[in-house]
């Protein structure tokens, strides 16, 4: 393992500061204006990256974000650790039950939401084919990319914005929640084709991909009692026992979003399906809630959605 410079950690912690700071004060400014505090978070990046800090402070968003491999390396681990604590406790939230309860309408939802920005990031593909493909592409990957891109949702972002607007225990804001999930889902998949379509190993992929939802599916219907049973025999008001809880479930997260990504599925998916299933256990939910709510939404949500704004490239 390389160690990392002091002058790339003091401005490390430093754009980390920054991040946190920006997004606080963005996301009161938001809520004020009745914006999610999401907005907010999502400004401060903006306001941070190369193209407006930079521009009026150049020297000092080329310190903060230096751009070299390691350090943008380094902010990115961070980043996407912040993804895992942000969906783990939608995931916590997320009540399957409530769910159920809106029948067909999920699945109409989530089908005619996702077919029709399909066809037109589709349409797009084979109007604009000739000029986008290389020698080694293909017109149907082109058409499954652009089209996947078109129609899939961020679920951290639909779920936080449901979230900050206080619609996550009405119909509407878990319908919006069941639709990003199943969008997101069916997205990886036709990602997945489209890699078969243009590599030798695709096939191997997509059967990976395919099996790897299954195994999260199967986990979600049938795997969920022992985790349950475990986190509610280690939580208690107990410190030691509290601490164990949190133990168990952090290592579920990261257990689940490490074998996700081995099955070419984002790691932030099967954190939430982590957390769907930590749920499961109403005593350990209301442990987990309790204990780590406050610093997820306070750390982990605006350093995340704030560093989605750096990375932004509007020239582009």
């Amino acid at each position: 393992m390389n160690p990392i410079g002091g002058d790339a950690l003091s401005s490390l912690w430093a754009a980390l500061a920054c991040l946190l700071v920006f997004s606080r004060v963005l996301a009161l400014l938001a809520s004020r204006v009745g914006a999610p505090p999401i907005v907010g978070a999502l400004l401060a990046g903006v306001l941070l990256n190369h193209e407006v800090l930079g521009s009026l402070w150049p020297a000092a968003q080329h310190w903060l974000f230096p751009g070299t491999s390691s350090s943008a390396h380094l902010l990115g681990g961070i980043t996407n650790l912040c993804l895992l604590f942000v969906c783990f406790l939608l995931g916590i939230e997320t009540d399957v039950v409530e769910l159920r309860k809106l029948g067909r309408r999920l699945p109409l939802a989530a089908a005619w939401t996702f077919v029709l920005p399909f066809a037109a990031g589709a349409g797009i593909a084979v109007w604009a084919s000739q000029g986008m493909i290389g020698r080694s592409g293909s017109e149907l990957a082109l058409v499954l990319l652009l089209g996947t891109a078109t129609a899939v949702s961020s679920l951290p972002v639909i779920a936080w914005m449901v979230r900050g607007l206080d619609l996550a225990a009405r119909w509407p804001g878990r319908l919006a929640v069941g639709v990003a999930t199943a969008q997101d889902a069916a997205g990886f998949v036709l990602l997945a084709v489209a890699v078969a379509v243009t590599s030798g190993g695709g096939a191997v992929r997509l059967l990976t991909v395919v099996l790897g939802f299954a195994a999260l599916a199967g986990v979600l219907l049938f795997g969920g009692r022992p985790v349950g049973f475990l986190l509610a025999r280690t939580s208690s008001r107990d410190r030691e026992a509290g601490a164990g809880a949190l133990t168990v479930a952090f290592a579920t997260m990261l257990i689940f979003a490490a074998a996700s990504q081995s099955a070419h599925i984002s790691g932030a998916l099967g954190a939430f399906v982590a957390g769907v299933m930590v749920s499961r256990s109403a005593v350990a939910r209301t442990a987990l809630i309790t204990s780590v709510e406050a610093i997820i939404a306070g750390v982990f949500v605006p350093v995340y959605f704030a560093s989605a704004g750096v990375s932004l490239q509007f020239r582009l």
